[in-house]
């Protein structure tokens, strides 16, 4: 994870990714379902560890106005995968959250 000038934090390949590869395995901090209230997200992020916590905070607030500061709801939005899941619709995971939001990506998610 290294700086973006102007965007914040990403993550960069230090090696060429072969087709099919597995990139990365991580669990969600977050995962709601799409009718889930902000105060159901607020006590699912109140009971992470700290430093699960920080991370999540840690991201990009696209909903935020310039000098303001991020909010757990607009990290949410702006961060979120959606899933297919039988449990919940969408994920916040804070390292998969650094790859790029691509229109056109070149590798996919997969649960």
């Amino acid at each position: 994870i290294e700086p973006v000038e102007g965007k914040g934090l990403g993550v960069f390949a230090e090696r060429s990714i072969a087709c099919g590869e597995l990139i990365i395995a991580e669990a969600p901090a977050l995962a709601f379902s799409n009718g889930d209230t902000a105060e159901l997200k607020q006590q699912q992020f109140d009971h992470l560890p700290r430093h699960e916590r920080d991370a999540v905070m840690g991201l990009y607030d696209n909903v935020a106005a310039a000098n303001a500061e991020a909010t757990l709801e607009g990290i949410i939005q702006t961060n979120s995968y959606a899933c297919d899941s039988d449990n919940f619709d969408m994920v916040v995971c804070p390292t998969i959250s650094r790859f790029n939001h691509s229109c056109a990506p070149n590798c996919e998610l997969s649960w």
